[in-house]
């Protein structure tokens, strides 16, 4: 009896090995690259912002098809959906670690990747289901959504050893092992039975992607064409910027693809969600949560790493080193309240947690400024630093107390003339420069930094000075 208790339980530990292995490599992928994003651009030929396309393609078409890999997963069974899921994903993963340039790269990591975890997201959720008894169910979806935490965390990191050490390109090699091994031990994994009466919308599924789609695409050109008024140089529909037009058009797709939805149900056809299931309020309530918490989330992983590696010019190492902190916290979090509060009310983790990322973001705004450097990524948002201003240094201040450059006096000092995108420091290295004129200049980056090893250097985010004390 013992004997078969204990081949029951490691075969249970082997299927949630198997999803939770699953859920961590869906969600490292929009994580490990974060860091290594200037590396890659230099790799294949291309900008920041093309790199920065691809990672976000990944998500807009994970996210846009995943209700459609959900009604798959019900026609063809989970286990199917899974596996093909896994090959088109393993395929994807190979082709964007041989991309010679940007094309290949969304093609494998933005498009096959994207559509691979759209079949196999949705298929986890319904096997841990199938594989485990009511009463185990809270403890694998638990451990599966921490690996999807330890993802997060651990994403920076590793995209950062092997950019600094290897290759990026690494990176996914070692992702088609890992696909290889989860379609091995896929086998051990019991399927839920194919819906026989189960039947694709083939109209909604194209009214979801584009109506979401449309929204995405406008808000990731609103930094290039402007939200609402157009930026110099960008296209106008109207009088206004294009980025408006795309999301009220995107809502306007979603209210008709609700429309459909309603009217197949109506009338006995299958549709891809019910609508009245968002008429619950604790539905709705959950779906919100999660959103801003992805929302924020996802916007500090990817806003702060940028900022360190383009911005400040670090290596990719040094880049997720500073992200630790953010990473282990995560990590404690996840799998730690769990263990040691197991009776907590989640109601009450979930408030805890807005309140402690809404505590992080406030001290990360009050301590941004024009000479905020890498520690600003490191103390300001683990909370251990709360409080202490000497982290940053006062350029603005100095810039205020010294005189304008009257060479661009008559230049309003919004003006970005230096043509680098960051507002404000060729006002500041420039006008320090004219107002002093030293024989051998330093950069006047604040002393913290000076102490990393900046003494007398000029740090990437701000110019170096050319001939005559010139910037060039």
């Amino acid at each position: 009896m013992s004997t078969t208790a204990e081949r029951a339980a490691a075969a249970a530990a082997l299927v949630l090995l198997t999803l939770a292995s699953s859920q961590f490599l869906m969600t490292l992928d929009s994580s490990v690259m974060n860091v290594s994003i200037a590396t890659v651009a230099k790799d294949i030929g291309t900008t920041v912002t093309g790199v920065q396309t691809a990672i976000t393609f990944y998500t807009l078409v994970m996210a846009t098809l995943m209700i459609t890999g959900g009604k798959v997963g019900q026609i063809l069974g989970r286990k199917r959906a899974f596996s093909i899921g896994c090959v088109i994903y393993g395929a994807g993963s190979f082709t964007t670690a041989l991309a010679p340039n940007l094309t290949v790269l969304i093609i494998g990591w933005s498009i096959l990747e994207g559509v691979g975890a759209a079949l196999i997201m949705p298929a986890i959720v319904a096997l841990v289901a199938s594989n485990f008894p009511r009463d185990q169910r809270p403890r694998a979806y638990g451990l599966v959504a921490s690996a999807g935490a330890i993802a997060v965390a651990a994403g920076p990191l590793i995209g950062g050893l092997f950019t600094t050490y290897a290759s990026w390109r690494w990176v996914f090699v070692g992702e088609v092992l890992v696909v290889v091994v989860i379609l091995s031990l896929a086998r051990r994994v019991v399927d839920t039975p194919p819906d026989s009466g189960a039947r694709l919308d083939l109209m909604g599924t194209g009214l979801s992607a584009l109506g979401l789609g449309m929204i995405v695409y406008g808000i990731l050109r609103s930094g290039t064409w402007g939200f609402v008024q157009p930026i110099a140089g960008a296209p106008t529909w109207l009088g206004l910027s294009p980025v408006i037009w795309l999301i009220l058009g995107g809502g306007v797709v979603l209210r008709i693809f609700m429309w459909w939805e309603r009217r197949r149900l109506a009338g006995g056809q299958a549709a891809l969600i019910d609508p009245a299931m968002l008429q619950n309020r604790i539905l709705r309530g959950g779906l919100t949560s999660f959103l801003f918490q992805y929302l924020l989330q996802a916007g500090l992983f990817f806003v702060v790493p940028l900022y360190l590696s383009v911005a400040l010019g670090l290596s990719a190492i040094a880049t997720g080193v500073r992200l630790l902190p953010l990473s282990i916290t995560l990590l404690l979090a996840a799998a730690g309240i769990p263990k040691v509060f197991p009776d907590a009310s989640p109601r009450r983790v979930v408030r805890l947690g807005f309140m402690a990322l809404f505590a992080g973001i406030v001290i990360l705004l009050a301590s941004l400024n024009a000479g905020a450097g890498a520690e600003i990524a490191r103390c300001r948002r683990v909370g251990v630093a709360a409080g202490k201003r000497d982290c940053v240094g006062g350029p603005r201040r100095a810039e205020r107390r010294g005189r304008r450059c009257p060479e661009h006096r008559h230049q309003p000092r919004s003006v970005d003339r230096d043509g680098t995108g960051r507002r404000g420091a060729h006002r500041h290295a420039h006008h320090v420069v004219h107002q002093r004129r030293p024989a051998q200049p330093r950069c006047p980056c604040p002393s913290v930094l000076e102490g990393a090893g900046g003494a007398g250097r000029w740090h990437p985010v701000h110019l170096r000075p050319g001939p005559q004390g010139r910037p060039r």
